[in-house]
């Protein structure tokens, strides 16, 4: 079976020579391996190191190697989707890693079972060896576990509702076409929703593992919990049923809050909002110790998890707000 590999990245060169990395060392036979290295405008030769890549190695199948001047990550997929060659076609983000058997795990995986989309488990990694950047990796783990649970400890092929780092048949584009270009993020979560109501079936299994590393730094991460929350925001006004509740349960928390924060304001009533807010503090010091004790290390910056697991619950419940208010008033999604 001939596969195509596909890569959409915006300034992720150092990022990217790890993943290039990882695909020149799989074991499935390169003469059957596409690469498709899609670049979005990047300034940090991000381009240049996929030019470079494709000349170097001639054992693949095929390199190509394009540019997306839209910029945003749907627009960079489509393209891929458009050019691609193979029988199935493996997305993979600039900031991931795969073992050398990732390939050739998915193609076993497709062909015993016959599904037409197939993925596994996705382990996030820190982005260094400081005991700051584990606690970042913490902290994600624990926002992540609290929307919904995660893929990367499931350990039972079953039907899910999405994957990360999927592997996708062709046949299943022609059925249901392209990614949402509305959509600058979550365009999986619309892209999965048409999935499941055309009636294909989206396939874990936990021999195809992945990693993907955390944002490195404070800003990058919390930024990312912004624009999370704002595109889910957005696709909840576009296409409504594409959104599971778990996903607007930060947005639910924060509603509460700002509900009892006024009756306490107007009518001087505290007990309700010290009762949510007791709640909310032995809820994120629970999550917060159970991600604590998963790590394998001592640092004081744990202490800050609690904090840090609030603040990006905030963040996100605000973004998804703003996304709703952004597509509700805006005739036309803007892409920036």
């Amino acid at each position: 079976m001939r596969v195509s590999i596909a890569c959409v990245c915006l300034n992720e060169r150092e990022n990217l020579k790890e993943l290039l990395r990882s695909i020149e060392r799989q074991d499935y036979p390169h003469n059957l391996v596409e690469i498709i290295l899609i670049d979005s405008m990047s300034n940090d030769e991000s381009y240049e190191l996929m030019c470079e890549f494709a000349h170097s190695h001639n054992d693949f199948y095929s390199i190509q190697v394009h540019k997306n001047p839209q910029e945003f990550l749907s627009a960079g997929i489509n393209e891929a989707i458009r050019v691609f060659t193979g029988e199935c076609l493996i997305r993979l983000d600039a900031h991931c890693s795969i073992p050398t058997n990732f390939v050739s795990n998915n193609v076993q995986v497709l062909n015993e079972t016959q599904k037409l989309v197939v993925g596994g488990r996705r382990a996030s990694v820190a982005a260094g060896k400081s005991g700051w950047k584990y606690t970042l990796l913490a902290a994600y783990e624990s926002f992540s576990s609290s929307i919904v649970a995660s893929l990367s400890k499931y350990s039972v092929a079953h039907a899910v509702d999405h994957l990360y780092h999927v592997c996708i048949r062709r046949e299943v584009f022609e059925k249901v076409g392209y990614f949402d270009e509305r959509l600058k993020r979550a365009e999986d979560k619309e892209f999965f929703y048409r999935l499941h109501t055309a009636g294909i079936e989206v396939w874990f299994d936990p021999r195809i593992v992945s990693y993907q590393k955390v944002k490195s730094d404070f800003l990058s991460l919390m930024v990312q919990c912004f624009n999370n929350g704002l595109w889910i925001g957005v696709l909840e006004r576009l296409n409504p049923p594409a959104v599971k509740f778990y996903h607007l349960m930060p947005l639910c928390f924060f509603g509460i809050f700002l509900l009892l924060l006024l009756i306490a304001f107007v009518w001087k009533m505290y007990k309700p909002l010290y009762f949510f807010l007791g709640n909310y503090l032995a809820f994120a010091s629970a999550l917060s110790i159970i991600a604590a004790s998963e790590v394998r290390f001592k640092s004081w910056h744990l202490l800050s998890l609690p904090f840090l697991f609030t603040l990006m619950h905030i963040l996100y419940a605000t973004g998804s707000l703003w996304g709703m208010l952004k597509a509700l008033f805006t005739s036309k999604i803007k892409h920036n």
